[in-house]
């Protein structure tokens, strides 16, 4: 299959990455999970704002929750931990850096809420939320009964291959029970050591009705060792003591093949990945595949797939594939802790089952043997305006709304809403839209309007909409606030209004605005003199100070002209959904024409999202051909991808 026609069905993007191991790009509108050890960066966009975390935590865990923000932003937060009975706030509201530490005192986990303190919003600046944590599990006394023995299982975190504990045998004919719940055929090894004493370990395993299930001593000097595949299903029991003396012990739990639906080492044997996550996992040992049925998803859809690969407890790199329904690649890339997401576009045709593969891209080297990951799949747009009202035959869907796509059992098209300009008051044609990586919606409108709190808005201006908590779908709700006040930075003829928003990068810390014009105009150079810019160009604006007195210049951000085919044509909207690595690399843009097209020999309509590779030089765009083929059954003239919507 030839590269134009392979390519169009997918794009493999990585989004919103800042630092090693933190990704961005959900809106803190919803609760969210995260694992221990991985990263987050979220935004408050209103003083009545709050995020919530919600994570899995085995009891004895030590969880040590940070959330920083930059020290030299107004933004100052406060925050709650809440792992029942434990309860702990901080509301001093002094520092940049809020922190907390406790013991999970049962199994389950617990949530983190962060809310931001009075006086000191700043909606661009993000937070930094790390769920830190001590891999070695401490033992929590009492649990010398069945009743109060310590569970192995009912979180996420807990399902992985290994779990540690330290403990203590006090007095020396002290007993410490450990329970778990397992299926027929489970492999289940533990090991009990000394630590710094000179305990005797002894090990037993009882079964659901209380029978011995083994028993092996591995003499004074190695310690106690089990090793059991399981026989029957329901809880089991770990009883470990000293038969002489007491002191310190390190108890290792090894679960084999663990609990997430595991062995999923074949296409027969997929195990499912829910969307929003996570889903623990682990590939062991060295040369497992993991398989996952992602079948069900929306044609016209892009979903954002992640795995949070923590450092120093798995490998660097994993192998992620999107199989069709006769196992053939749709899109793969090689993620890590700085590489963490790829992005499907699932094909406008007919709906079908997708699988996930997932292996190990340093084919075993390097320790340890095994790669833990945390999966996640979360929808991510693409979000469009049609031209005219009635998308999908909706005649509630008007040509100001941004909308995404449903897709019913029997295959019909819905279109649900994003951004439903009536509620707030927008009248004319939403010409271009973007959002933001805090989850705020950049717009322009196709003519002259007044806005509520800004006054008259022009087609050469952009707004930001600020959406109130779970302020956007079917209820929209927010304030408008000035983004660009296209006067200011030579936008003033008529062939000089905005029909397209993007971003040169979607790094929270570093983009800068890029725009297409609906005709042809002049506009100030950055070092001097101006740019002549055509309907098919984009440019970038460089020194840029956004608000309602807007600063800044310009520069050639992509020359149409030098493109085949797309000097002809006008680009109606855009959105850059992978930030390129440095200057002179490319990112994936999605791009839509104002009428049929052919460029550099692909093929389609104003219905159509066409993809490419695209940098920062003015000639640096590879079109690969087309994401969507015939994404709506009416004119589009707006996209972006975004937040995480809840639906």
């Amino acid at each position: 299959m030839s590269r134009k026609l392979f390519l169009p069905l997918l794009v493999v993007l990585t989004l919103f990455l800042v630092v090693s191991g933190v990704s961005a790009g959900t809106v803190d509108r919803h609760v969210q999970e995260l694992a221990p050890g991985l990263s987050a960066r979220g935004y408050l966009l209103s003083a009545d704002d709050e995020a919530m975390y919600e994570f899995s935590a085995p009891q004895g865990m030590t969880i040590r929750p940070r959330i920083e923000v930059d020290p030299l932003s107004s933004l100052r937060v406060q925050a709650t931990l809440d792992m029942w009975p434990v309860l702990l706030t901080d509301d001093s509201c002094d520092d940049a850096v809020v922190e907390f530490e406790t013991i999970a005192p049962f199994t389950g986990g617990g949530s983190l809420t962060i809310h931001p303190c009075p006086g000191t919003m700043d909606i661009d600046a993000p937070f930094i939320i790390t769920l830190n944590y001590d891999p070695v599990l401490l033992e929590q006394e009492p649990n010398n009964t069945s009743d109060t023995g310590m569970w192995l299982h009912g979180s996420e975190y807990e399902s992985r291959v290994f779990l540690t504990y330290n403990g203590t045998i006090a007095p020396a004919d002290d007993i410490d029970r450990y329970k778990f719940d397992a299926q027929t055929g489970q492999v289940f090894r533990a090991t009990m050591t000394a630590r710094n004493s000179n305990i005797q370990p002894w090990l037993m395993l009882l079964g659901p009705n209380g029978y011995s299930v083994s028993s092996t001593s591995c003499g004074s000097g190695a310690g106690a060792c089990l090793d059991a595949v399981l026989p029957d299903y329901g809880t089991y029991q770990v009883y470990a003591r000293s038969s002489a003396n007491q002191g310190g012990y390190r108890l290792l739990f090894d679960f084999g093949d663990d609990k997430t639906d595991e062995p999923n080492n074949s296409p027969d044997d997929w195990a499912n990945i829910r969307l929003g996550g996570p889903h623990f996992a682990a590939i062991d040992p060295v040369g497992d595949i993991d398989y996952y049925s992602i079948f069900g998803q929306t044609p016209g859809r892009i979903l954002r797939i992640t795995l949070g690969l923590p450092p120093g407890i798995g490998l660097a790199h994993a192998r992620v594939e999107v199989l069709d329904d006769n196992l053939e690649v749709m899109a793969a890339d090689v993620l890590s802790a700085d590489n963490p997401s790829l992005v499907f576009a699932v094909p406008t045709a007919a709906n079908q089952q997708y699988h996930l593969r997932i292996t190990d891209a340093d084919n075993g080297t390097g320790a340890p043997g095994a790669i833990y990951y945390w999966a996640t799949a979360e929808w991510i747009g693409p979000y469009v305006s049609a031209d005219v009202d009635g998308l999908g035959g909706r005649n509630a869907r008007k040509q100001a709304d941004l909308l995404y796509r449903e897709v019913d059992y029997d295959g019909a098209v819905w279109w649900n809403m994003a951004f439903d300009a009536s509620d707030v008051g927008i009248t004319q044609d939403v010409t271009a839209a973007e959002f933001l990586p805090n989850g705020t919606l950049l717009l322009a409108l196709s003519g002259t309007q007044t806005v509520a709190g800004l006054g008259k808005v022009t087609p050469y201006d952009i707004i930001r909409f600020v959406p109130n908590p779970y302020g956007l779908g079917d209820y929209t709700s927010g304030v408008f606030q000035w983004y660009l006040d296209g006067s200011d930075v030579g936008l003033t003829t008529a062939g000089e209004k905005i029909d397209a928003i993007s971003l040169s990068s979607v790094d929270p810390d570093n983009f800068e605005l890029v725009v297409s014009l609906t005709g042809s105009g002049t506009v100030p150079k950055t070092g001097g003199g101006t740019i002549a810019v055509r309907d098919e160009d984009q440019i970038r604006l460089e020194n840029g100070v956004y608000g309602a007195a807007t600063t800044g210049t310009w520069a050639m951000h992509l020359d149409g002209s030098t493109v085949p085919g797309l000097a002809a044509e006008d680009v109606r909207g855009a959105t850059l959904a992978q930030a390129p690595a440095g200057l002179g690399a490319r990112g994936a843009a999605l791009l839509l024409m104002e009428n049929a097209f052919v460029i550099d020999g692909v093929r389609g309509d104003n219905r159509d999202v066409l993809l490419a590779w695209q940098g920062f030089a003015p000639t640096a765009l590879d079109v690969l051909g087309l994401a969507f083929d015939n994404l709506g059954d009416k004119k589009l003239d707006a996209i972006s991808v975004g937040p995480v919507i809840s639906e």
